[in-house]
């Protein structure tokens, strides 16, 4: 199993988990023809597409991924905000604490803290072991025993926000919308450092702002602090996600 980063963002998020008999997107902020095309033209493989939330640069395309026949699983608030039309019978709308099969997935979801209703998610696999997506929320405060891979938002540090701030790259609002709804560098630590990592193979640093982040540095500090493999979520990243 590998898990190819399509983009983690605010132009857009996609990754997919893909091992040569299936393969499960996590959001649909990414145009279908790209998913098509990093799937090597077998999107039959696809098991279904989670989405965490309501917000285009994460579902602006679920309508496409539903007329291709992919089964949706996200809130009913994002089939409130983004209806699929004809295809409203591939939508599946996913409660906290459910759970959901998909192939040889099982899945999850709990609620997390944004602006908007968004869920994170726990993904299991034999090729995988248990995988947790956490992302655009301002903190996380679940213990998950078990857990063999870790997708989770590092969106920022406050020194970075603070001095964008004060130079005017970064307005006032935009800079109090970030810190109410977005993981700081020290909020993921703490969420990480809440869970046992002894089982942990991957830890991926997922939608780093393009302003407010460090790439180099963020995984430097959280390599520095687990001890685990540490990558970056960038456009075209592929990880080895075996168990």
């Amino acid at each position: 199993m590998k898990l190819k980063v399509l983009g983690s963002n605010s132009s857009g998020n996609c990754y997919i988990l893909e091992n040569e008999h299936e393969a499960l997107i996590i959001e649909a902020g990414i145009s279908f023809s790209r998913v098509r095309s990093a799937l090597e033209l077998k999107p039959s493989l696809v098991v279904g597409c989670l989405v965490s939330h309501k917000h285009g640069d994460h579902a602006r395309h679920i309508e496409m991924y539903a007329k291709s026949g992919i089964n949706i699983l996200a809130s009913e608030s994002v089939f409130n905000a983004r209806p699929i039309g004809l295809y409203r019978e591939m939508g599946i709308v996913i409660e906290p604490g459910n759970d959901y099969v998909l192939g040889d997935f099982s899945v999850s979801a709990f609620t997390l803290h944004h602006d908007v209703p968004c869920l994170g998610f726990l993904i299991d696999h034999p090729d995988t072991g248990l995988i947790a997506f956490v992302t655009d929320t301002c903190s996380c405060d679940y213990i998950i025993p078990g857990l063999n891979h870790i997708i989770v938002e590092c969106n920022y540090s406050t020194d970075i926000l603070e001095a964008n701030i004060k130079s005017g790259q970064v307005d006032h609002i935009r800079g109090s919308r970030v810190l109410l709804t977005h993981m700081e560098l020290e909020a993921c630590k703490k969420t990480l450092l809440l869970n046992d990592l002894g089982s942990v193979r991957n830890i991926v640093l997922a939608h780093l702002s393009q302003d407010n982040s460090d790439a180099v540095r963020f995984r430097g500090e959280i390599t520095a602090l687990t001890g685990k493999n540490v990558v970056v979520a960038e456009k075209d990243t592929e990880i080895n996600f075996k168990l």
